[in-house]
């Protein structure tokens, strides 16, 4: 590593977490895009199916999809293949989605739901998705949370994956709370601001809430415990007990 200094870390510890760690950042990945089609449709994961098919039927994809669109769309496919196997869903097409009628839909909620209150609360959701008219790439978008600077710095640098030359100092999971906060401060503010002095004692506890929320898990035990901006650069301050002079 730069300036001499060699990161010693368990390896024996760091083979266990590993496989952890990444895992948390994609399930955290998973959640803010799933949550995000949620909060567009106006729908939760307990709504009855026909909803769904019709709140996704009414959606404008653009074609072709690029790759990244296509892992969007596959989170929703996946969905309604668990509640319907015979479904037909595929990430690259709104025509083999369908578009399932109002009367359509109805006509099914009517015929398998029997409680009249129940009912009518599923039929009064599906007048509003009606009304609402078709929901855009831009109406997801709006709704990302990952669109949120400080959540997207967390997940897409919570691990290198796979480990290479600088995975410490690249990987957020290594950082102390205080060293975190001030790096995704700073990189959200396009690497033109540090964290204002006012802020350091309620900084970290904010940013570990959100980790935390996401479901990110750190490493044990972490191995950055604070950096500082100096000169134009970075500079790290590791915890001593676990590095030692390169030769």
């Amino acid at each position: 590593m730069k300036n001499g200094i060699t990161i010693q870390y368990d390896t024996e510890k760091l083979k266990k977490q590993y496989p952890i760690i990444c895992a948390s950042r994609l399930e955290a990945l998973k959640k803010v895009i799933s949550d995000a089609y949620v909060d567009t449709i106006g729908l939760s994961l307990a709504d009855p199916d026909e909803l769904w098919s019709f709140a996704l039927g009414n959606i404008e994809l653009i074609e072709p999809l690029t790759e990244k669109e296509k892992a969007k769309a596959k989170v929703i496919a996946d969905r309604l293949r668990q509640l319907d196997p015979q479904f037909p869903v595929t990430p690259e097409s709104k025509t083999a989605l369908g578009t399932p009628t109002l009367r359509e839909t109805v006509q099914s909620l009517a015929n398998r739901i029997e409680d009249d209150a129940v009912l009518a609360k599923h039929l009064t959701t599906l007048l509003k998705i009606y009304k609402r008219g078709s929901l855009t790439e831009t109406d997801y978008n709006d709704n990302r949370a990952d669109s949120v600077k400080t959540t997207r710095i967390l997940i897409e640098r919570w691990i290198q994956m796979p480990l290479g030359e600088k995975w410490v100092i690249a990987s957020l999971c290594f950082f102390s709370d205080l060293a975190m906060a001030k790096l995704v401060y700073y990189m959200a503010n396009n690497k033109t601001k540090w964290l204002p002095e006012t802020r350091l004692n309620k900084e970290p506890e904010r940013i570990r809430k959100l980790y935390e929320s996401l479901g990110l898990i750190p490493a044990k035990p972490r191995v950055i415990k604070d950096i500082d901006f100096k000169g134009g650069k970075v500079h790290w301050t590791f915890f001593k007990k676990r590095i030692h002079s390169g030769a």
